[in-house]
C-alpha cells in the first residue's frame, strides 16, 4: 500500500491472475469492497488508541444504519468501475455476438431467396437450398449455445447489472457484520458505547442534534460499565 492506494504492480499482478471471464467482477469486487471496507478500517485503528478520531468509531454503525434502510450511494469509484466492467464483458461478447448477427442475416436472406425461386427451380437445386438454410440454422443455434454458454460464466453484463452485483457483495459483508453485532453479547455492548461515544464530538455537537438525541446517547454511556456513567447526578 502507498498512500492509502493500491500500487499499481499489484493491480496489474491481479489483473494477470485473473481469469478473462471473471475479471469485470474481481474489478468491481475490489471497488466495492474498498468503499464498504474504508469506514470499518479506519474505526479499527482509531479506536486502538487515545487518539481523538476514536470518537469517530460510531461511523461504521452510521453505514450499517444507512443499509438497513435500504441506503446504500455507490461511490464514484465504484461506478467507474462498473462501467469498465461493462466494457470489458462487452468485449468478450463481441465475436460471438457479430457471429450471431451474421447467420441470422444469412438465414434471413436464404428464406427470401427460395420464396423467390419457389416454382421455378428443379427439385434437386431446392433441396441443395434447403440443406444451406438446415446449415446456417445448425450454426445459428451453435452460436446462440455458446452465446447463451459465455453469458452464465460472465454473470453481470451491463453497467446496471454491475451496480446491483456490487450492491449484492456490500449486503453480504454488511449482514455479516449486524449478525456479528447482534448476536455477541458484549459486542452488542459495544456497539451501544460506540454509538454513544458521538457525543463527545464537538463536531457533531456543533450541527445542534435534538435533545431526545442526545439524550438517548447519555442514556448509552451506561454500556462503559464506569461507575461515573451510571451516577444519575453525574449524567444530568
Amino acid at each position: 500500500m502507498c498512500k492509502g492506494k493500491v500500487l499499481r504492480k499489484s493491480v496489474n499482478k491481479l489483473i494477470d491472475a485473473a481469469d478473462k471471464l471473471l475479471l469485470g467482477k474481481v474489478i468491481v469486487e475490489f471497488a466495492i469492497v474498498a468503499q464498504v471496507g474504508k469506514p470499518f478500517c479506519i474505526a479499527t485503528y482509531s479506536i486502538e488508541s487515545d487518539d481523538p478520531m476514536s470518537l469517530t468509531s460510531y461511523i461504521i454503525f452510521e453505514k450499517i444504519d444507512e443499509f438497513c434502510t435500504g441506503v446504500l450511494r455507490l461511490n464514484d469509484d465504484v461506478h467507474k468501475k462498473c462501467e469498465r466492467a461493462a466494457e470489458l464483458v462487452s468485449k468478450l461478447r463481441a465475436p460471438l455476438k457479430d457471429e450471431l448477427h451474421e447467420y441470422r442475416s444469412l438465414k434471413v436472406m436464404k428464406i427470401a431467396e427460395m420464396e423467390r425461386i419457389e416454382g421455378e427451380t428443379p427439385l434437386d437445386e431446392l433441396q441443395q437450398r434447403q440443406r444451406e438454410l438446415g446449415w446456417i440454422e445448425n450454426k445459428l443455434k451453435e452460436t446462440e449455445r455458446k452465446l447463451n454458454e459465455l453469458d452464465q460464466k460472465l454473470g453481470p453484463k451491463t453497467r446496471a447489472d454491475f451496480k446491483q452485483y456490487s450492491k449484492n457483495i456490500a449486503a453480504k459483508a454488511f449482514n455479516k457484520m449486524l449478525k456479528v453485532y447482534n448476536d455477541d453479547g458484549s459486542l452488542y455492548r459495544s456497539k451501544k458505547v460506540l454509538k454513544a461515544v458521538k457525543l463527545f464530538n464537538l463536531m457533531y455537537l456543533k450541527s445542534e442534534p435534538p435533545i431526545t438525541v442526545l439524550e438517548d446517547m447519555v442514556n448509552k454511556l451506561r454500556n462503559f460499565r464506569i461507575d461515573d456513567f451510571d451516577d444519575q447526578e453525574f449524567l444530568n
